[in-house]
């Protein structure tokens, strides 16, 4: 789901991804379908469903609200998930769809998709392992898959039938650490014609708007888009692109380099200190166990997060509320690590099961980012 805002016409935004939904409007005044943009990743058409088709949609919702916390509670992978897995992967590298492991739904939802996994999938090679990570915290089972020439993670849904439901794939990149180059090096950076892809994800945490530019094979810099102070923006990109995060003037602050070390970035006030930390954040503690508390008796306080974040938590509000009710009380938080992000990582221990939650604080009050399940 996106939050939007009206930009005029049959045109909304949303400011934190820069994504726009334009509207389409037939002969009768009605929508009759919506045209996705996203920076970095083109358009997608969709058309107006009918009736039976939406009532089908959200009885497939109502079910999946049903089973999406013991799934997440219980964290085993989908009977047979893997194998299934696998061969949707396989099916999408020989550019086909094999139905007869998924829903109508999802196949046409694949064919629709065919021209994107055709680019990305062949410069990754074939699939050399798959590793269960987890069920994240909306009931996908989350798999990383190691490529012969790159990584990708993938999140499956399971059908009621046993076949895959849904199908989402988020490349990681082929291995290189990635990193910053300074701004001096910047005259002899440029992309490279490879076109492994991955995605990306920037947080700005400066204190003021950025701006991101991307060089090109010349060289030049490309206007690519701006990121709000305390919001984010996924990017998809290939591996051998540099990007220039300047400041609100333009001025360089460095050049991101896309690589395992940069898949999350988060963008700190110059000068701030970028050595990695391996304590918890003041504070945080009690700030999640405050949190789930008022998750739980259904009054987030939004006014102490982000906004970005308190989007985020309204629309996942009644999904985690019927997660904790199976979850029971909460007894212990348990520090276990920072994540990327530079979030606090807790085993959250409940009467009746443990669960992994990430908390990062603003300011050392303000929640600029707070979600169960795996980092």
């Amino acid at each position: 789901m996106l939050e939007l805002t009206h930009a005029g016409g049959q045109d909304f935004v949303n400011l934190p991804a820069q994504a726009q939904i334009s509207f389409i409007i037939g002969d009768s005044g009605v929508a009759s379908g919506a045209m996705l943009s996203e920076p970095g990743t083109g358009s997608i058409r969709a058309t107006r469903v009918d009736a039976a088709t939406a009532a089908e949609l959200a009885a497939t919702f109502q079910r999946r609200d049903a089973a999406r916390p013991d799934r997440f509670r219980e964290q085993t992978p989908m009977p047979g998930g893997e194998t299934l897995l696998a061969r949707t992967i396989e099916a999408l590298r020989h550019e086909a769809v094999n139905e007869t492991d998924m829903t109508r739904r999802l196949a046409d939802k694949l064919r629709e998709q065919l021209p994107m996994f055709q680019r990305a999938l062949p410069t990754l090679g074939a699939v050399e392992q798959l590793v269960f990570r987890g069920v994240g915290p909306g009931g996908y089972d989350i798999y990383n898959v190691k490529f012969a020439k790159g990584e990708a993670d993938f999140s499956i849904y399971p059908a009621s039938d046993g076949k895959l439901e849904d199908f989402n794939f988020n490349p990681a990149g082929d291995g290189r650490p990635g990193g910053l180059a300074t701004c001096n090096e910047g005259s002899a950076l440029k992309t490279a014609p490879s076109s492994v892809p991955i995605k990306l994800s920037l947080i700005n945490r400066s204190g003021a708007e950025i701006r991101l530019f991307w060089i090109n094979a010349d060289g030049l810099r490309v206007p690519y888009g701006t990121i709000e102070n305390d919001a984010s923006m996924p990017i998809w990109s290939p591996v051998d692109r540099p990007y220039v995060i300047a400041d609100q003037a333009g001025q360089c602050r460095d050049i991101l380099l896309p690589g395992e070390a940069t898949r999350v970035h988060v963008i700190e006030p110059v000068g701030a200190s970028v050595a990695p930390r391996t304590a918890a954040l003041p504070g945080s503690r009690e700030a999640l166990a405050r949190h789930i508390d008022a998750v739980r008796s259904g009054v987030p306080d939004y006014d102490q997060m982000t906004p970005e974040v308190a989007a985020r938590v309204r629309l996942s509000l009644s999904l985690q509320q019927s997660l904790l009710a199976r979850l029971g009380n909460l007894q212990e938080l348990a520090f276990r690590g920072v994540s990327r992000a530079g979030n606090d990582l807790y085993t959250a221990r409940f009467a009746n099961g443990s669960v992994t939650w990430q908390i990062g604080l603003i300011d050392g009050a303000r929640i600029g980012a707070v979600a169960p399940g795996p980092e």
